[in-house]
Formats: structure tokens, sequence, C-alpha cells
């Protein structure tokens, strides 16, 4: 992962990074990583989409979470191979879409809160903060290469 957008100066403001400038980088295993940012940290999947479940839990089967101003990892949140990501009511939300899961972990624990059954094939997530929609995107393994969209869970509070 490498942090290309601002970097502060001695006053800790923001300042712009010329274009291929590195303000820092952190290393770790990811085929396809996607990342999202919340509190305080930037979470990060693996990007593993898996034709069907892998045999149990791999090594990479986890959630890195980078303190943005530490540049290390600080946390690895143990999950069922991470696809998408997703941060939004609170918590940050992983889809496995060899498992058919979604995790939802609590950054104050850093624990995987709920598991959801969603069916296998979700890849990607998003979270409408507006509307309290948590939408899912990915493929339907069993008809592979057929895409789907749909809003899966609406949250009414953070304790979904």
């Amino acid at each position: 992962m490498q942090r290309l957008a601002s970097r502060r100066t001695r006053q800790n403001a923001p300042q712009e990074v010329g274009p291929g400038e590195q303000v820092a980088a952190v290393r770790f295993f990811a085929n396809d990583p996607e990342m999202a940012v919340g509190a305080g940290s930037v979470w990060v999947s693996s990007g593993a989409v898996y034709p069907g479940p892998t045999g149990g839990k791999q090594p990479n089967d986890v959630v890195p979470r980078v303190d943005p101003k530490k540049n290390r990892v600080v946390d690895s949140i143990p999950v069922y191979s991470s696809s998408g990501l997703a941060f939004g009511h609170g918590s940050v939300w992983v889809t496995s879409a060899s498992y058919g899961i979604v995790s939802r972990i609590g950054p104050e624990s850093g624990e995987v809160v709920a598991k959801i059954e969603v069916g296998r094939g979700a890849a990607d997530i998003a979270v409408d903060e507006s509307s309290g929609a948590v939408w899912l995107a990915g493929l339907h393994i069993q008809t592979y290469g057929q895409i789907f969209i749909r809003r899966t869970l609406r949250t009414t509070s953070s304790r979904v």
C-alpha cells in the first residue's frame, strides 16, 4: 500500500505530493486489494475471490488495519478470504465471495461482531449512509460470469 495523496509539513498542514512521489509504504500480502478508510485507520482486504471454500481459513484471511500516522499494520482481524471492503455505519464491512459471508468488524474492538450469510459470489460491497443500505455486487458462482447487484442489508442502528 502506498500513500500518495498528501503529506504533512511542520505546521501539520496538508501539502500536495508530486506525480509519482511516495510519502509512505506499508507492505503485506494481497492478491487484488481493496481499501476503505474509517475510524482513523486504513482497512485492507486481500482481494481473494476463489471459486469455492478453500478448506478452512488460509494464512492471509485477515483484514489488516493500518495506522496512517505510524505507517504500519497495527492489527490483523481474522475473516474468511476477504474480497470486498467498505466502511460505513461505524463498521468495517467485508465480503467473502468464496464463503458467501459478510463480516462486520467493530473498529473499537477490532473483532468480527456479526457474520451474515448472503450466498456465494458476493465479491464487492458498498455502504449508503443516507439510506442505511448495504449493497453487494459479484458473480453467481454457479453460472460463472453473471454479475449481480443487490441491496442485501438495511441497517437501522450500529448494532446490526
